[in-house]
């Protein structure tokens, strides 16, 4: 962020500023002195207006309005004010928004910004400016206006960075301290980012970490401190499981590394690539609970970063199998690629990948692959249009990347070789991202055509990754929903600098049940179903940034049932040979469910007075009861209310029943008192 300009203001005031009055060289500005207006300073005196004291546009002379004096500027206040005290602060930009084009007319000068914070969130907030048209300040203070932190160097932009233990408002004062270059005021820009503690905090040590069973994807975790570290338990890893381990994060935020150790505590890998994406691939000699340790190698934004978590297990293949993109084994046969990511790409020995990537004259081509080099040692080779080898990447460690100016426009090839197959499993898994200053239309992921509700894909519960949304097409998604299902929607976007994607869930009509429209980065939303149906998940690209049309994104859905029918402490007793006995009295706390009555026994003699009341709440379903006397036959009912004479002594039997459920939980509850 840059304010756009930083010391022409608003207003120009066309005239200069005279040493004296109309009439006279002191007092007041008036017309009436004892130096009237014929004086030689005024308009109309024997130096008339034509002369060199005059005022007039017609003279060339230094005195009037055409000459070398400067005008004057006039600063404005923004639209953000008044706002010049703490008591007068007004609510800052939401966090990830930045605002332009912001003022300080004077030294001195103050703006006062809050921001409502949550317990664990750490912000970074920066003023923009250039220190040549004056100097600013930045200061945090807490609600009760004491300082907490403040950046006020003589260079270029201010930033600070804090953490909060407890809910809680902070307020940033930036204010003018200098303001040398003689014109008045200054612009500045102020943008804030927030990093939220995620919900497997805290885990930031071995003895702390958060325990997974595998496989498992976790999307849009964080690291909040510069020192903070995320611990892994890696639960149920069997011998001779393949385990691959990933994250996946914006390189525009930082580096993030991470590291697996075995059930013993022995090292085993490291993931220390420089790309967007990490990967481990381990195969597991022995069985037990293995350990993961991320942390964020390089934070270039500030606070912390994001990421995604997986950690896949398969066990050992027989041999090498062939990724989707096959068959590419020639150049004829090339995967076309464009700027993104790629996962889940297989080498084999002997077996040569090729892809192809177009490229014009004064591209650069970045080039990454990301792989564990113990499972076997990857090389690249980049081939221009003309058949010649232009770059190599061939190390004997993990990881391989390329950087290639590109001086020939045309079709590149890239050949992935698998040069020695190493470690517990035929071949190896590799990752690849491209980038580079290119321009790429949008292509069309594997789901496509989806642009419509008509044409919705089917997607039951899972993680999706690498789908592609273009400008003006939607991707459209049928969920098929139970009632009382619990529904969660975790999406995020590859690379947020290539664009932001919103999430509508509409329910059969195309009314918008549920959102998410955060400015950037992940999306997120849950939904609790009212009612059995078709329900479909809109994705919309909401602005689209960088070099590529479109932007790549993955999401996750998850429905389970959250509410279901819970026996009580009679089951079971859902059929009259199994009725639960009770005696005389109140008899609380019990559930009936749809499809499954339940029955009480008690022993009355001929001539009590049975009385039987049952109460419960209507909406959540209705319920009826019936009577049986010691023959089984039914004396009473349907209610829930009874007064009945006993004509035989013995075991008499009540039954409730729901009959339709309706609600928000399944089942129903119910009290009920018997009397004899």
């Amino acid at each position: 962020m840059r304010a756009a300009l930083t010391w022409a203001l608003l207003g120009l005031l066309l005239a200069g500023c005279p040493t004296a009055d109309d009439d006279d060289a002191t007092g007041p500005p008036d017309d009436d002195d004892t130096v009237d207006d014929d004086d030689s300073n005024d308009d109309d005196d024997s130096v008339d207006d034509d002369d060199s004291g005059d005022d007039d546009d017609d003279d060339s002379a230094v005195g009037d309005d055409d000459d070398t004096t400067p005008p004057r500027w006039i600063c404005s206040e923004d639209s953000e004010g008044p706002n010049g005290t703490f008591e007068t602060a007004v609510e800052g930009p939401p966090f990830g928004v930045s605002r332009d084009q912001l003022t300080l007319c004077n030294v001195g000068d103050s703006d006062w910004f809050w921001w409502d914070l949550n317990a664990e969130d750490v912000i970074t907030i920066d003023a923009d400016y250039e220190q040549p048209a004056g100097n600013i300040a930045l200061e945090l203070y807490d609600a009760d206006g004491q300082l907490l932190t403040m950046s006020d160097d003589l260079e270029d932009d201010e930033r600070v960075w804090w953490q909060v233990f407890e809910d809680t408002r902070v307020y940033a004062r930036i204010h003018l301290q200098d303001d040398p270059i003689g014109v008045p005021g200054m612009f500045y820009g102020l943008g804030q980012l927030r990093c939220f503690a995620d919900e497997y905090e805290e885990n930031d040590s071995l003895a702390q970490a958060a325990p997974n069973q595998v496989p498992f994807s976790i999307l849009d975790l964080s690291t909040c401190l510069p020192d903070e570290e995320d611990w892994w338990v890696l639960e149920g890893v069997l011998p001779g499981d393949v385990m691959q381990v990933r994250s996946v994060f914006s390189t525009i935020d930082g580096d993030l590394d991470f590291e697996l150790f075995a059930p013993t505590g022995e090292l085993l890998e490291s993931g220390n690539n420089i790309g967007p994406l990490e990967t481990i691939v381990y195969w597991a000699e022995t069985g037990g609970d293995y350990v993961l340790r991320t942390w964020v190698a390089a934070d270039y934004r500030g606070p912390g970063m994001h990421y995604d978590l997986d950690v896949d297990i398969a066990g050992s293949p027989g041999e090498c199998y062939p990724d989707p993109v096959e068959p590419n084994d020639s150049e004829g046969e090339a995967t076309s690629l464009t700027i993104t990511l790629y996962e889940d790409f297989s080498a084999c020995e002997g077996d040569d990948d090729y892809y192809a990537i177009e490229a014009g004259v004064g591209d650069v081509l970045v080039i990454d692959l990301d792989f564990t080099h113990n499972e076997g040692d990857i090389d690249a080779f980049l081939i221009d249009p003309l058949g010649s080898e232009v770059a190599a990447s061939d190390s004997s460690t993990d990881d391989e990347q390329l950087v290639v100016p590109v001086y020939l426009a045309g079709t590149y090839t890239l050949q992935v070789t698998l040069t020695d197959d190493l470690g517990g499993i035929p071949g190896n898994f590799y990752n690849m991202g491209i980038s580079g200053p290119l321009t790429y239309p949008c292509v069309a992921d594997s789901l496509e055509p989806n642009d419509s509700l008509e044409t919705a894909q089917p997607m039951p519960n899972g993680d999706y990754r690498d789908q592609t949304i273009c400008p003006g097409e939607d991707d459209w998604y049928e969920l098929s929903l139970n009632r009382l299902e619990f529904v969660e929607l975790n999406l995020g976007t590859n690379h947020f600098f290539e664009g932001n994607a919103d999430a509508y869930l509409r329910d059969a009509t195309g009314a918008v049940v549920a959102s998410t429209t955060a400015p950037f980065g992940n999306e997120f939303f849950t939904y609790s179903v009212p009612e059995t149906a078709l329900y479909y998940l809109q994705v919309t690209l909401e602005s689209d940034e960088g070099t590529i049309a479109g932007t790549i994104y993955d999401f996750a859905v998850l429905s389970l049932i959250m509410s279901t029918c819970s026996p009580d402490i009679w089951e079971p007793n859902d059929s009259y040979g199994a009725a639960a006995p009770i005696n005389t009295g109140p008899t609380n706390g019990a559930t009936v469910c749809e499809g499954e009555p339940d029955f009480f026994s008690f022993t009355a003699t001929a001539g009590d007075d049975i009385q039987i009341e049952a109460t419960f709440d209507g909406a959540e379903g209705n319920i009826e009861g019936f009577l049986y006397d010691p023959s089984g036959t039914q004396v009473a009912g349907p209610s829930t209310t009874f007064n009945h004479n006993a004509g035989s002594s013995g075991t008499w039997t009540v039954e409730f029943s729901l009959p339709s459920d309706s609600g928000s939980m399944t089942g129903n509850s119910y009290d009920f008192t018997l009397s004899l």
